[in-house]
C-alpha cells in the first residue's frame, strides 16, 4: 500500500478534509515495511528520533566541554575581562613573587652555611654569574632592540621565560636547604639530613 494507492498522480488536495489526508497518513505510517524489516515507519521514525536526541545530548554535553575549555584558555591566565595591561602586569606581578622567593632561599643558605667562608664565597659567585646567565639568555631569546616587533604580547612573554628560569634557579638552590639523604653521593657542598 502506497500514497498512490489512495491519490493517484495529479490528485487535488483541496477536495481532500484535514482528517482524510491524516486518516491515509496514519494508514501508511503505521504499516509494516520489508524495507524497515518489517517495522513501521513510525516505530522507526521514533527510533531516529530517539537516538538524534541521545547523540544531540551527547554533541551537546561534548560542546559545553569544548567551549568551557576554549573560556578557561581565552580568560584562564587571570580572570574574566583582562587588558593585556593587566595580563602584563600580572606576568611581571608573578615573575616578582619569584625572584622574591629566590633572594629569601638564597638569604636562608647564607645564613645556614654562614660558617663555610669558602662556600659562601662560591654560592656568591654563583649567583653573581646566574644572574649575568639569565640576563643573556633572555637578550638571547628575545634579541630585537626594538621591543614592538614582538606586539603588545612581549611583556607578558618577557615576564614568563623570567619567572621560569629563576623558578629553575630556586629549584636547585633548594637543595642546600632542604639537604641530601645520607650515603647519597656527589653531594659536595650539600649538607646531609
Amino acid at each position: 500500500m502506497l500514497i498512490r494507492d489512495f491519490f493517484p498522480k495529479q490528485t487535488d488536495f483541496s477536495k481532500f478534509t484535514s482528517k482524510e489526508i491524516k486518516h491515509v497518513q496514519k494508514l501508511l505510517n503505521e504499516r509494516p515495511r520489508k524495507t524497515l524489516d518489517w517495522h513501521t515507519p513510525k516505530e522507526r521514525f521514533k527510533e531516529l528520533l530517539l537516538r538524534y536526541k541521545v547523540e544531540s545530548a551527547f554533541q551537546k554535553i561534548y560542546d559545553m566541554k569544548k567551549f568551557a575549555f576554549i573560556l578557561f584558555l581565552f580568560f584562564g591566565l587571570k580572570g574574566l575581562g583582562q587588558t593585556q595591561l593587566e595580563m602584563n602586569e600580572a606576568a611581571q606581578a608573578k615573575f616578582n613573587q619569584a625572584d622574591k622567593q629566590l633572594n629569601s632561599v638564597y638569604k636562608k643558605i647564607l645564613s645556614s652555611y654562614s660558617s663555610d667562608t669558602n662556600f659562601i664565597i662560591q654560592l656568591k659567585a654563583s649567583q653573581r654569574i646566574w644572574i649575568q646567565f639569565r640576563d643573556a639568555e633572555m637578550k638571547m631569546k628575545f634579541p630585537e632592540k626594538d621591543q614592538s616587533n614582538y606586539g603588545s604580547v612581549f611583556p607578558l612573554c618577557w615576564y614568563a621565560y623570567k619567572e621560569e628560569l629563576t623558578a629553575e634557579r630556586t629549584k636547585r638552590l633548594k637543595q642546600w636547604l632542604t639537604g641530601a639523604k645520607e650515603g647519597e653521593l656527589c653531594n659536595g657542598s650539600i649538607k646531609t639530613q
